[in-house]
């Protein structure tokens, strides 16, 4: 039974009705073919190890950065607060108000982004790789995007650069 399990895992054997992955969120399911052709799921099991771990770390993670997101792109838009606009060292550029609204379409895209994928996860969706890449993408995109335009808020305009005198 040992071999014949680890066949239904590792090959073909696995798909569903019609080639269908079997989905879940996190879980991997076993299925038996029966005699007249018809699929049964012969078991239903989590199965906890570090890529478990780590696909809820960033499915819970996703709460609070689409919040603090839609809450930045809120401050900027209707509060007109521009203390957390393109930071560099903790300090925002002397002309936040210029950047603003660039930085507030970025976080209002990331948050709602975020938060399609987490409706769409508990709605069942989306699968693991579809939700994964596009939680991921989002995250590191957006913090690219800000630190560009962070740099770009900061440059010195009109100032010639120094040379050095010792070299």
């Amino acid at each position: 039974m040992g071999a014949q399990a680890a066949r239904l895992r590792t090959s073909h054997h696995n798909r569903g009705p019609a080639g269908a992955e079997p989905t879940g969120l996190f879980y991997r399911i076993a299925h038996l073919q029966c005699f007249c052709g018809c699929w049964w799921v012969r078991e239903l099991c989590m199965v906890f190890d570090v890529s478990v771990a780590l696909t809820w770390i960033l499915f819970i993670a996703l709460f609070p950065i689409a919040f603090f997101w839609f809450r930045r792109a809120w401050r900027i838009a209707f509060r007109r607060d521009f203390s957390e606009v393109a930071l560099k060292g903790g300090e925002p550029p002397p002309n936040a108000e210029k950047v603003a609204p660039y930085v507030m379409v970025v976080n209002l895209l990331a948050g709602c982004v975020a938060a399609v994928v987490i409706v769409g996860v508990l709605l069942g969706q989306l699968d693991y790789n579809t939700w994964t890449a596009m939680a991921g993408s989002t995250i590191w995109c957006k913090f690219f995007i800000d630190f560009a335009i962070s740099r770009h808020a900061h440059m010195k305009r009109g100032a010639k650069p120094q040379h050095r005198a010792g070299k």
